[in-house]
């Protein structure tokens, strides 16, 4: 089983990154924000953004030590069978619990704005249904030409929402800036964007499958970049509608500053637009994470088709979507968990700097050798 028989662009890339970060952040991290860093929390998305660009940075530099292979390969090649396939197994379980946590806060939302009388196992399974079709029907190749079609749409109207948004700003609602909440709250804020900033490590598996990889770097840096410009410019605009301490209360402030927009008594109801848009950003980041979920298990467990790993992860998926009793367990409470913060940051910094050491390391070896 190898990556070579699918292959995406690196301009693909940088559309999977941007949908699968922008509306998800911009549906669920915003209440964090607010709550730990008040009227700073701009700041703090803003200073997750520049971290996330540095973890994003050294994976790139990981994954691109063995190009050709994915995390599940190169991990073995590098530390051996055992000790590789043994590392590999956080991701596994970071994914499946990541995407189940993803799952419920998609639940939660859509059947908050649009199906409250259907039950909330209804609407996940229905979702879940159309990812696995993709995911098993175009597997990346398929992802990432959705992600072509539907990024620059989800940009542009995001961009929409905020200029629309102009004629109701009070800065003096994002005042004082710093001096409230001070470097810890500021920072505080800031490790509830590292459950997202994890999602980068899909390039750990999905760099092989870039018909340049090394072009791989730059597109997936782009991406990240102007998803944490997007959601930072919407977490001000907020502050400057509400004010942090209304911010704060609302479960989906993005969503409420959508509905928020009102031109001449003609434009209204804007936020069924973004309902639409933030289902397509969780479509395609919950197909990509399921595809790197089941290509990963299937290559840990040498099967021949890695497809046949689909329906085991869809139905623990589900189990683990509908698990949580409250509406905020996944949504505020599940992002902002020591234990949550913790795994991820093994994950994405400390797995991936050890591999990249030793990786380094040896490959500076095998070149001395040769030469001498």
């Amino acid at each position: 089983m190898t990556a070579g028989r699918m292959q995406i662009s690196g301009r693909q890339i940088f559309w999977i990154i941007v949908c699968a970060e922008t509306s998800p952040m911009e549906s669920v991290l915003l209440t964090p924000l607010f709550q730990t860093a008040k009227q700073d929390a701009w700041i703090s998305m803003a200073v997750g953004g520049l971290a996330g660009l540095l973890i994003t940075f050294l994976i790139m530099r990981t994954s691109l030590l063995y190009p050709k292979q994915t995390i599940v390969e190169y991990a073995q090649t590098i530390l051996g069978k055992w000790f590789g396939k043994l590392f590999v197994i956080p991701y596994l379980v970071m994914a499946l619990l990541g995407l189940g946590v993803i799952l419920r806060q998609f639940g939660d939302f859509i059947h908050m704005a649009l199906f409250e009388l259907t039950p909330l196992w209804a609407v996940v399974l229905g979702f879940l249904l159309m990812c696995m079709y993709l995911t098993y029907a175009g597997g990346i190749e398929g992802i990432g030409r959705s992600a072509e079609i539907i990024g620059p749409i989800v940009i542009f109207a995001v961009l929409i929402v905020k200029v629309l948004n102009f004629s109701s700003l009070d800065v003096h609602l994002v005042q004082p800036i710093y001096w409230d909440s001070g470097w810890k709250q500021i920072l505080l804020g800031s490790l509830a964007t590292m459950s997202f900033v994890g999602e980068s490590v899909v390039m750990l598996v999905l760099v092989p499958f870039v018909s340049q990889p090394n072009r791989c770097m730059s597109y997936t840096m782009w991406g990240q970049a102007i998803s944490f410009v997007l959601v930072t410019g919407s977490v001000f605009l907020v502050t400057s509608i509400f004010g942090p301490n209304l911010a704060g209360r609302l479960l989906y402030p993005a969503f409420e500053m959508a509905g928020f927009i009102s031109i001449a008594d003609f434009l209204q109801n804007v936020e069924s637009v973004v309902v639409v848009l933030w289902i397509f950003g969780y479509f395609i980041e919950v197909s990509v994470f399921l595809f790197v979920t089941c290509y990963s298990l299937g290559q840990w467990l040498h099967l021949k088709d890695w497809r046949k790993s689909i329906w085991p992860v869809a139905a623990i998926l589900f189990i683990l979507a509908v698990i949580p009793k409250t509406l905020s367990t996944a949504t505020i409470e599940a992002p902002r968990m020591k234990w949550t913060l913790i795994g991820i940051f093994i994950n994405i910094v400390i797995i991936p700097l050890l591999i990249y050491i030793v990786g380094y390391c040896q490959r500076k070896f095998k070149t001395s050798v040769k030469m001498s």
